[in-house]
């Protein structure tokens, strides 16, 4: 092939290209990349658009390019999806192409006071908001409990039983 490049027993030339096509590595064993200097760069036509890094013990996955994103994609059915996508015009907010299933006592964290959640969907019957504080999502209404100050239960037929004391929602009592 004309394009083809093969290498043995080492490289000692500081620059391997090809003046067309394609460049392929092929190796029976594994590939590494060793760079002394903590940064893998990509780069097409000459301008980086992304790295990996090292830094400290950290590995970092960057987009070099102002306000692209990183997007995760792959195959389903036949069908290619985007199953993730990093908005880094948005801070890197993070875009879910379909359910996010949270595991073993997984915390959504960085809320502010003034911060909206909507859960469109709870696949568990509790959702624990602190160490002290519970939703519990049942078949006859929910139930709002603290293990500091009682609990508040929300029957489907919309009765309220206050049980224990009103700190579970105020913060006072009586």
């Amino acid at each position: 092939m004309a394009n083809e490049f093969r290498v043995k027993n080492g490289i000692f030339s500081p620059n391997i290209g090809t003046e067309s096509g394609d460049f392929t590595i092929d190796s029976a064993g594994d590939v590494v990349i060793d760079a002394d200097g903590a940064d893998v760069i990509l780069k097409d036509g000459g301008t980086e658009f992304g790295r990996f890094k090292r830094d400290s013990s950290d590995f970092i996955i960057k987009s070099a390019t102002n306000n692209k994103d990183i997007i995760f994609k792959g195959q389903d059915g036949g069908s290619t999806i985007t199953a993730l996508t990093l908005d880094m015009s948005e801070a890197g907010t993070a875009l879910f192409g379909h359910d996010v299933t949270l595991l073993n006592d997984a915390a959504v964290l960085g809320f502010g006071a003034d911060t909206d959640v909507t859960l469109t969907h709870v696949a568990d019957t509790g959702l624990l908001l602190n160490d002290a504080m519970q939703l519990q999502f049942r078949d006859d209404g929910l139930k709002i409990h603290s293990t500091a100050n009682g609990q508040l239960d929300i029957d489907a037929d919309a009765t309220i039983d206050i049980a224990s004391a009103v700190t579970a929602l105020s913060g006072t009592t009586g």
